[in-house]
């Protein structure tokens, strides 16, 4: 996965991500917008097939996005961490007979 910066202010920044799509934007998205920092977070794809998705973020003045992002993806990770952990733990507890 290439990320690119795009645009970058002292609140705001805007980054292209190679060969994603709504999934990991949403997410992300979603992890942002949880911030109370966060004013806008947002992505755009002019055409899934032509172009790489656009996510934007903007923060409240005095706090750097690329803060906000590392916290929105660490949150994204632990997420996916505990259900990786739940779903080896029900898996390990469902054990079919003779197998």
């Amino acid at each position: 996965m290439k990320v690119r910066v795009v645009k970058r202010t002292e609140n705001h920044l805007e980054l292209e991500v190679e060969g994603e799509d709504h999934t990991l934007c949403n997410l992300l998205k979603k992890a942002l917008l949880k911030d109370e920092n966060v004013v806008f977070a947002g992505y755009k794809i002019d055409h899934p097939l032509l172009s790489n998705p656009r996510i934007y973020v903007t923060t409240n003045q005095g706090v750097s996005p690329e803060d906000v992002l590392k916290a929105a993806t660490e949150y994204l990770k632990n997420i996916f961490n505990e259900l990786k952990d739940s779903l080896f733990k029900a898996l390990n507890e469902f054990k079919s007979p003779g197998g």
